[in-house]
C-alpha cells in the first residue's frame, strides 16, 4: 500500500490495440470477429470490486456490454444440463437483482446479494454435510 500509489497497472481493455478492434470497421465476407468484454469494473486499494456505474447508469453502454456477451449463445438448440452447486434460480432469495448488463450486479445489489448466497450456502451444507 506504501509505493502502490505510485505504480500504474495495465489495463487491457485501454490498450491501443483493443481500442482499435472496438471500432466498426468494414469486415471482409467470410471474416467472423469477435469483440471483448469492455470495461466492467473498479477495484479499491482493498481489491474490492465494483461494478462500474456507468454500466448502470448508461443503456447505450450496457447494451453493448449485452452485445458481446451474446456472442456466446447459440439460442437455437437446447439448453445444455445444468451441473451447478447452487444456481440462482432454485433459490427466491437469489433471484430479482438488478445486472444492468446480464452479467454483473450492480454495485447496489452486490452486498445483499452475497448476504442472501451465504444463507442459501449454510442452508444447503446443513442438508448435505
Amino acid at each position: 500500500m506504501v509505493i502502490e500509489p505510485y505504480l500504474a497497472f495495465y489495463r487491457v481493455e485501454f490498450s491501443l490495440f483493443t481500442v482499435i478492434n472496438r471500432q466498426a470497421l468494414p469486415v471482409r465476407e467470410g471474416v467472423h470477429t469477435r469483440m471483448e468484454v469492455p470495461s466492467l469494473f473498479t477495484m479499491a486499494k482493498d481489491r474490492n470490486t465494483r461494478l462500474w456505474s456507468r454500466v448502470e447508469d448508461d443503456k447505450e453502454y450496457a447494451d453493448l456490454v449485452k452485445s458481446v456477451w451474446m456472442q456466446d449463445y447459440d439460442l437455437s438448440g437446447e439448453p445444455d444440463e445444468m451441473l451447478l452447486g447452487i444456481h440462482w434460480q432454485d433459490h427466491e432469495e437469489l433471484q430479482a437483482y438488478w445486472l444492468p448488463e446480464w452479467s454483473h450486479l450492480s454495485g447496489s445489489e452486490a452486498d445483499r446479494y452475497t448476504q442472501a448466497l451465504y444463507h442459501v450456502i449454510q442452508r444447503e451444507r446443513a442438508k448435505n454435510p
